[in-house]
């Protein structure tokens, strides 16, 4: 739920349009939400996948669980790779 959040905002927030202190504020704003959307999640969901490995091998979600977390290293390449360095 919160990804899905903080996506939406991201997308459907107007950085470049507002009152001063929103002009002022907006960049950093974006940046936190950003890093924490493809960095910061994914970082703590790595070390559960690492941590509840033993429970995933044993488990009927265990394909599901690798999956996402394949999906959350994929993100932070992908942040690395295109956002990174063409937005910021």
């Amino acid at each position: 739920m919160a990804r899905f959040v903080l996506a939406n905002v991201l997308v459907f927030v107007n950085w470049k349009t507002g009152p001063k202190w929103w002009l002022k504020v907006a960049p950093t704003f974006m940046y936190i939400l950003t890093l924490t959307n493809y960095i910061l999640f994914p970082i703590i969901s790595g070390i559960w996948f690492v941590r509840k490995w033993d429970i995933m091998l044993k488990s009927v979600y265990g394909i599901y669980s690798q999956t996402v977390g394949i999906i959350w290293i994929l993100q932070m390449v992908f942040y690395f790779r295109i956002i990174g360095p063409f937005v910021y």
